[in-house]
């Protein structure tokens, strides 16, 4: 199958690998690796996709503070304090494309 590259070297660059590749014990290594791109991606292209990378990072840790957030507000607010919860449920939903 061909599965992509998030490294800083070569960030979404695409390559061969074994269908089954992950074992139980996380890994395994078939022996086989082969660039399905050949070139690797330079200039503007490399900075974009460092770039996307790190948007995606800051969003997901951003979701799960606001996920953390959900959890604390829930299990610690008294009749007051659901609306807080409330309103960051309904943010997560609209982030998530749910509303």
């Amino acid at each position: 199958k061909i599965v992509r590259a998030w490294t800083r070297k070569n960030p979404g660059c695409r390559f061969y690998s074994c269908i089954d590749r992950r074992g139980a014990n996380g890994w395994v290594s078939c022996k086989f690796f082969d660039w399905y791109d050949k070139e690797e991606p330079h200039g503007w292209q490399h900075v974009a996709l460092l770039e996307a990378e790190q948007t995606i990072k800051e969003q997901k840790a951003e979701i799960e503070g606001l996920k953390i957030m959900v959890r604390t507000q829930t299990h610690h607010s008294d009749n007051a304090g659901n609306s807080n919860a409330v309103v960051v449920r309904l943010y997560l939903m609209s982030l998530f494309g749910i509303l």
